[in-house]
């Protein structure tokens, strides 16, 4: 007797026959087992008629019978194959339709999973070449794609009385991985999603009957290619020209400046498709040139159409422009991080609309379903009552949050810190314990993934429409900017805050998974938020579009890591990727984000920014990134790549310890660790508590948990912050000091301000002195300060001066009389000033035992200095850069002035960090300016490097000993 191996073979052959010579077999149903796979006829149907391929006829339809659930749905599916197309056509027999779901999974709906290799896999592949692929399609012909993307399938559906047909075609053989030859195999499985009243209530499997194929690739059944026959009937194929034409379908004109150019050959290929005459050739030339076409569209908007962007497959230059320049100042910095703004928003997010016309904030309750009791709960609450115009037509929207605040006798007075959860604040009463509020936000109130709520109320929703393409995650965002605009919100009838029991300068962010990827735009994209607390967050929120570890056994790799458990929840079994994230969840994003999927690697490579870029938006705000070690699909090691990447906008700003990364034990979850790192980085950097319960989760949240970070993923360096220097000259007069300026760079000047400040009981401001090259004007002069500002003619490129050239300088005559070790003490070996304006100082008291200048250069560095003259005798004078003692802190310090990290960082070992400033806040004064000790924003960019060259006319002097040192805003003193 023949083996069912021998005998599926047989069938397979005779099938292949009978559909070439137009004779329909009988209706056999195959298991798919790797050992016997289901064998499948070759042939190519055309798609996108009124009516299936005739070619179809001639296919037996395998049922798909396995269950889960109730489904009311029965259903077959044919397959054929040629060299390029895997063909499917699935028929469902389905009487009462439902599309009423935001998700396509939960309507009536057909998935087509295909492993082009077959390795029964226990992960999807996603992190090399992609082999594994997952598609949805629902019955009025809307795709979602877990796994792989619309470049890859085309599809077609039919509704009809009794239920729909949908036809797929999966472009296969151009895949490296992929062989589509007779006798290979590949895996494959179909799923049958019945939805009833916006839910699935059951499903219909072929092979597998657990509903895991999402998972795990091991459950798909197995396809065989049949044998080819030797000679293929000729036949117009029509597949290619129809892919074009969909594609050309999906185009919205208004988003392209040049639309028009594909109506001419978008309207000839539909015509040559609908002729049944056509040949093959005519099909051939519709196709290439509508191809043409859209390869010659250009999207409009700020920023260049993702297709003109070049290849980056490593993690994008946080300091280089567009335009291929470079960030050089603080101020450069202000500019940059305004063009990732943009483009986060143009190409991934969506834009954020402004606040509406009119807010106010109410005290009020919200009904909502505890599933404690499986009942209705009212409480207390927080409205937040919205107006505007939209299209001339007054619109309003609403929601709510609810506010706790922490009892009597804890020990904090208002106004209090406050933390804003997404779903709501997991470790609640350990906030409230430790005097800080706590606002549970649901943000489906504000945006859902049909696009709608408060936030599509008030800004409707229009796809790929630049401004109206908002996806959820940035309509959350908005909603927390609200509240913070609530928290702020002054009553006109009483003149005082509705919220005043909170500080609207101490707030902070929090939520999980995709919560965790809302809280991180959210704290990007509004600096009044002080502290970002993003937890298990992924792809969208920490983790990097370009790196991902799907396979990874933590347990052996580089010798294994110390977290590591001995059994398989060490091996990265799943991670998210742009393919699965977005074709599953494409309502978070801009529609155009689709448009980075690349065919053959689940990486982005043309985005021009990764998820790095966006938490550096947050800087120099603190930031702490949560989550588990074995958290696979947020891809923790990823997010830890980005962490350590985004630091280095923090270090440009000289505040490294401003960012912190720190996992629990375990997987998706919010747990008590979690809790207790954004706790202690609220009280440090809010409150500046320092006890050993803030120290102690600060010091674990440095040591990053992985191995030695990648260079080659983030192959760029933090461009040098400029440094105020000073340097000597000689003079005769007993009674004046004169302070030569600089500018030190390599470009041209455009325009610099310094504000020098000193003991207006002695020291006076007598004039300022222009320079070859270099203006100056003051710009404001007070008792005991001067603000000037420095500019070059534009387009004069100041040439660094040698020493030599300084020393002739005027006011510098003595520079030249330095040896060179202490030239090299001065400037760190080399002296790069350009033209030098004398700022001259009367002194009041020649005798005085010191004379003190700190000097602040505004949109170039995040610095400021001091030069302090120290009289011995009357015949030295030492001039050496110090701390600043002039700046405003709290009466009590209470850390002593120490870093709790010890000022060591162990991302760098025998590095070391400057200590954090424990009085910040992180959020601007109201009146957009830096409050003492303020992690806010630096001003706006001019681009230059400045050098503050600060020359001390000493009286007889027989020597002159200098040396500088820096000071970062920020950390104590």
């Amino acid at each position: 007797m023949a083996s069912r191996r021998a005998r599926t073979r047989v069938a397979a052959g005779v099938l292949g026959a009978l559909a070439l010579a137009g004779v329909t077999s009988p209706a056999v149903a195959e298991p798919g087992d790797a050992d016997e796979p289901l064998v499948v006829a070759y042939g190519s149907p055309n798609i996108g008629t009124a009516h299936a391929d005739p070619l179809w006829e001639t296919v037996a339809p395998v049922p798909i019978v396995k269950v889960s659930g109730s489904p009311a749905v029965s259903a077959s599916v044919k397959v054929l194959w040629d060299e390029q197309y895997l063909y499917a056509l699935t028929e469902v027999t389905d009487p009462e339709l439902d599309a009423s779901s935001g998700q396509l999974y939960n309507r009536d709906s057909v998935e087509i999973f295909v492993d082009v290799t077959d390795d029964k896999s226990s992960t999807h592949t996603t992190y090399v070449a992609l082999q594994d692929y997952q598609f949805r399609v629902s019955y009025d012909n809307r795709q979602s794609f877990d796994h792989g993307g619309d470049d890859r399938l085309i599809s077609h559906t039919r509704v009809g009385d009794a239920g729909y047909v949908v036809e797929s075609v999966f472009r296969v053989g151009d895949l490296e991985a992929a062989s589509m030859a007779s006798g290979s195999r590949l895996g494959f499985d179909v799923q049958i999603n019945d939805g009833a009243g916006g839910s699935r209530i059951g499903q219909l499997f072929w092979h597998d009957g657990t509903g895991s194929q999402w998972q795990r690739p091991a459950v798909f059944g197995s396809i065989e290619l049949g044998e080819k026959p030797a000679q293929v009937p000729e036949r117009v194929n029509k597949v290619e020209l129809f892919y074009a034409i969909v594609e050309a379908d999906r185009v919205n004109p208004a988003i392209y400046d040049n639309a028009g150019v594909l109506d001419g050959p978008r309207a000839q290929a539909r015509t040559v498709f609908d002729d049944e005459q056509a040949t093959q050739a005519q099909v051939d030339v519709a196709r290439a040139d509508l191809t043409e076409a859209l390869a010659a569209l250009s999207r409009t908007g700020p920023y260049p159409d993702p297709k003109h962007l070049p290849d980056q497959p490593a993690m994008p230059d946080l300091f280089e422009f567009l335009d291929g320049s470079r960030v050089t100042t603080v101020a450069g910095w202000d500019e940059r991080r305004e063009e990732i703004a943009g483009m986060a928003q143009y190409y991934e997010y969506g834009f954020q609309a402004d606040a509406p016309a009119s807010l106010t904030a109410r005290q009020g309750e919200r009904s909502s379903f505890d599933w404690g009791c499986f009942c209705m709960v009212t409480q207390p609450a927080i409205v937040v009552d919205m107006a505007d115009q939209v299209e001339g037509t007054d619109v309003t929207g609403s929601f709510s949050f609810v506010l706790t605040l922490p009892e009597e006798g804890t020990g904090y007075e208002p106004p209090y810190p406050v933390v804003i959860g997404f779903g709501g604040v997991p470790g609640a009463e350990q906030f409230l314990a430790a005097g800080i509020a706590t606002i549970a936000y649901t943000p489906t109130d504000v945006g859902t993934e049909a696009h709608a709520g408060a936030y599509y109320a008030l800004n409707p929703y229009e796809k790929d429409v630049v401004g109206a393409d908002t996806g959820t995650l940035m309509a959350w965002a908005w909603g927390v900017s609200r509240i913070v605009d609530a928290i702020g919100y002054v009553d006109p009838q009483t003149g005082e805050r509705v919220l005043a029991a909170l500080d609207p300068e101490g707030i902070a962010v929090t939520g999980h998974s995709r919560y965790g990827k809302g809280a991180l735009v959210a704290g990007a994209f509004d600096e009044r938020i002080a502290v970002v607390a993003p937890n298990g967050s992924g792809t969208g929120g920490a983790s990097s579009w370009r790196y991902q570890f799907a396979g990874k056994d933590y347990r052996t790799d580089a010798g294994g890591y110390p977290w590591a458990v001995d059994d398989e929840t060490s091996v990265n079994s799943y991670v998210e990727t742009i393919n699965n994230t977005f074709g599953g969840n494409a309502a978070w994003f801009a529609n155009v984000f689709g448009e980075f999927r690349e065919p053959d690697t689940a990486a982005p490579v043309r985005l021009p920014f990764d998820q790095h870029s966006v938490m550096a938006l947050v800087a120099p705000r603190p930031l702490v990134v949560t989550g588990g070690f074995s958290d696979w699909g947020t891809n923790p090691e990823s997010m830890a790549m980005s962490t350590v990447a985004a630091e280095r906008a923090y270090a440009f700003l000289g505040v490294p310890d401003h960012v912190a990364l720190a996992y629990h034990e375990g997987g998706h979850t919010h747990g008590a660790e979690d809790t207790a790192y954004l706790l202690a980085m609220m009280q440090y950097y809010l409150r500046g508590e320092t006890g050993p319960e803030v120290t102690d989760p600060l010091l674990r949240a440095k040591d990053y948990p992985f191995h030695a970070f990648d260079e080659s993923s983030a192959p760029w360096a933090t461009p040098a912050i400029p440094e105020l220097v000073a340097a000597p000259t000689s003079g005769t007069s007993g009674d004046s000091l004169v302070l030569p300026v600089g500018l030190e760079h390599e470009t041209a000047v455009t325009g610099a301000d310094i504000t020098v400040t000193f003991d207006p009981a002695t020291i006076t401001f007598a004039e300022a002195r222009p320079a070859d090259r270099l203006a100056v004007e003051v710009l404001d002069q007070q008792p005991g300060s001067v603000t000037l500002r420095l500019s070059a003619p534009p387009g004069d490129a100041a040439e660094p001066a040698s020493p030599a050239e300084l020393a002739g300088a005027p006011g510098v005559a003595a520079f030249a009389a330095l040896g060179p070790d202490e030239v090299a003490d001065v400037v760190d070996g080399s002296v790069a000033a350009t033209s030098l304006v004398d700022l001259e100082f009367d002194l009041g008291d020649a005798g005085r035992s010191d004379v003190a200048f700190a000097a602040t250069v505004d949109r170039v560095a995040a610095t400021g200095y001091e030069w302090q003259a120290d009289y011995s005798g009357a015949s030295e004078v030492v001039v050496a850069a110090v701390e600043p003692t002039s700046e405003p802190t709290p009466s009590t310090d209470p850390t002593g002035g120490t870093d709790p990290t010890g000022g060591t960082d162990p991302t760098d070992p025998g590095g070391s960090v400057a200590p954090a400033d424990p009085t910040a806040s992180g959020t601007p004064a109201a009146d957009g300016s830096a409050r003492p000790g303020s992690l806010g924003a630096t001003g706006v960019a001019s681009g230059l490097f400045v050098t503050l060259a600060a020359v001390l006319l000493v009286l007889g002097a027989t020597s002159v000993a200098l040396s500088r040192r820096r000071r970062t805003r920020g950390s104590a003193s």
